[in-house]
């Protein structure tokens, strides 16, 4: 069976940098700024997520320095880039944040060590020892449930903890804005620079 996305890029290329593309767009969608975060107030420090997962985990360890006070606008109790694959790893720099917390899969209430990632991003070789840069969704199982853990220990989250939900789409500068479902891998086949990839059909 066909994948539900099979998308290429248009531009041959040699095939480290057709990896090395594809490789950009996500890393962008995730953490780039002004799409994953806002702008820095100094060249070499991020601004803050858009995300939801560091709202989140701040109300969730209870931990949160001065500085960062609460983004009202953002949801506390989502993990969207969880759709990407698991674990993630979660490392907060300065005094008063969280500590380190690895979010896992939870799969019928049973917390499991990882979840492969849907997206397959790799150079496609073409005959001329070019390649174009790909993006493949596979088929799986949506992911409902995850597992925030310290220490190796599973911490108490929201009840009303989403993966994806249409409100994630909704909320100022929001990545998922372009996905109305609030699903991550939805809003990154949406991305404008994906866009720009051409369909695989049979």
């Amino acid at each position: 069976m066909m994948p539900p996305n099979v998308l290429v890029g248009n531009s041959p290329q040699a095939p480290v940098d057709a990896w090395k593309t594809v490789i950009g767009l996500l890393r962008e969608f995730r953490q780039g700024v002004g799409v994953a975060r806002n702008p820095g107030r100094q060249a070499n420090r991020p601004g803050r997520s858009r995300y939801p997962e560091p709202e989140t985990i701040r109300r969730v360890t209870n931990a949160r320095p001065r500085q960062h006070g609460r983004l009202a606008h953002i949801p506390n109790d989502a993990f969207p880039r969880a759709e990407f694959g698991l674990p993630i790893l979660y490392h907060f720099q300065g005094q008063g944040e969280p500590p380190d917390t690895v979010l896992y899969p939870l799969v019928n209430g049973t917390s499991r060590e990882r979840m492969a990632s849907p997206l397959i991003l790799k150079p496609l070789a073409l005959a001329n020892g070019k390649a174009v840069p790909l993006i493949m969704q596979m088929l799986t199982p949506p992911l409902t449930s995850v597992d925030l853990k310290k220490g190796g220990q599973s911490l108490t989250l929201p009840a009303t903890t989403v993966i994806r939900d249409a409100r994630l789409a909704s909320y100022q500068n929001s990545p998922l804005a372009g996905a109305p479902s609030g699903s991550a891998i939805e809003a990154f086949l949406r991305h404008p620079r994906v866009r720009d990839f051409r369909a695989v059909t049979r």
